[in-house]
């Protein structure tokens, strides 16, 4: 029996499977999004990436694809990064590969839906710009 999570592309398959039972439609689209993209930049490198042994995968592709993705808006970007992470921890999980995790602390610093565009404004300073 062959083993389901032979490939890059029948793992990233099998994880969003996994996903679909557990998260909504749009957010498994999203990851399965990110994930051919993630695709995208290894055929640059390799044309039959998906098709690669799970035994190929490296931490060292995470930082490449956050490259790669860096002029997409932050909050797309920590999605994006979000789902490579997941996939790279389903893999982790099902004892396919071993790598360290803590790559993709450098890459997801912070959730950028959370950070704040602009200072908050006080009321007295609001009174001051009103009076000019």
């Amino acid at each position: 029996m062959k083993n389901h999570l032979e490939t890059i592309q029948s793992s990233i398959v099998s994880y969003l499977n996994t996903l679909s039972s557990s998260h909504s439609k749009n957010t498994v689209r999203t990851y399965q999004h990110a994930l051919g993209i993630f695709i995208e930049i290894g055929r640059k490198q390799l044309p039959d990436f998906e098709s690669l042994p799970i035994s190929a995968v490296l931490a060292e592709w995470v930082p490449i694809y956050s490259s790669a993705i860096q002029n997409l808006a932050p909050s797309t970007r920590y999605v994006y990064l979000t789902a490579i992470k997941g996939w790279y921890t389903f893999l982790v999980n099902e004892r396919q590969i071993s790598v360290n995790l803590n790559v993709f602390q450098k890459s997801i610093e912070t959730n950028p839906a959370n950070e704040r565009l602009l200072p908050p404004i006080q009321n007295f300073e609001i009174s001051r710009v009103l009076e000019h």
